[in-house]
């Protein structure tokens, strides 16, 4: 699916959860970050999940830690990529397809699974 053709299904909740995987996730946070500002992008993001889980009834799968992480790290590569385009970065960036390895240079295992890290944003803890 085209990045802005998966933002738009995201948006109205007519995603298919079945199909929106962790690159899916990746790209629809890739988008964002090419339309909008960091901040709007993280809030675009949390805004749309919150909706989108709630539309299919299965709140509580939103992480706020692991959301507004991955895009900060999406954002800063984005901005040093060579090459603008989706399936370039993604080839570029392998690692984010293993968030937990990714987010392990940053947060403890144990702080990404507290209940604080899900519903807030927690600042990395590895220094």
């Amino acid at each position: 699916m085209k990045p802005a053709d998966l933002a738009a299904a995201f948006e109205d909740c007519s995603l298919d959860l079945n199909v929106f995987s962790h690159e899916e996730h990746l790209k629809l946070a890739w988008y964002y970050l090419g339309k909008m500002p960091v901040p709007e992008a993280m809030i675009r993001m949390r805004d749309g999940l919150l909706k989108i889980t709630a539309h299919n009834g299965i709140t509580g799968k939103y992480h706020e830690t692991i959301t507004f992480s991955l895009l900060m790290v999406i954002a800063q590569r984005r901005e040093n990529a060579a090459n603008p385009g989706w399936s370039a970065f993604l080839d570029t960036n392998k690692d984010l397809a293993q968030w937990r390895d990714t987010l392990a240079k940053y947060y403890h295992p144990g702080t990404l699974d507290s209940a604080a890290a899900r519903g807030h944003f927690l600042f990395p803890d590895v220094l």
